[in-house]
């Protein structure tokens, strides 16, 4: 699950652009009861509140990102085939869209995975 990042220290100047982290969460699918399972997610999440996770999460996206590309690639391809799915919050267009003359009142945007979901 990604974690936003920008605005959490105080000590940096603000910025534009992305910062963000991930976490690794396991859903948990096994419940039959759709309740439960949101109930549960909402706990797993709030436990990984003032975690170290996106932080390292992050940092570790930066130095992969100064490596060689033949290396960054290696772990790209190590990390990314172990994702399912991702999910976000980050907010839609704050006024409203067209394509072509058609008005989109909602909108689901879908990350395709690296190799198909459940894999």
């Amino acid at each position: 699950m990604w974690v936003s990042l920008r605005g959490i220290s105080l000590s940096e100047p603000p910025a534009f652009g992305n910062r963000i982290g991930a976490v690794y969460l396991k859903l948990p699918l096994q419940e039959g009861d759709l309740m439960t399972r949101v109930d549960k997610v909402k706990r797993m999440t709030a436990s990984l509140n003032g975690t170290p996770e996106p932080f390292i999460a992050y940092a570790l996206m930066q130095v992969v990102g100064l490596l060689p590309r033949p290396i960054a690639q290696f772990f790209f391809k190590m990390i990314a085939f172990k994702v399912t799915t991702s999910t976000s919050n980050m907010p839609g267009p704050r006024y409203g869209v067209a394509l072509g003359k058609v008005e989109i009142d909602e909108m689901v945007f879908f990350v395709p995975p690296q190799r198909t979901i459940g894999e």
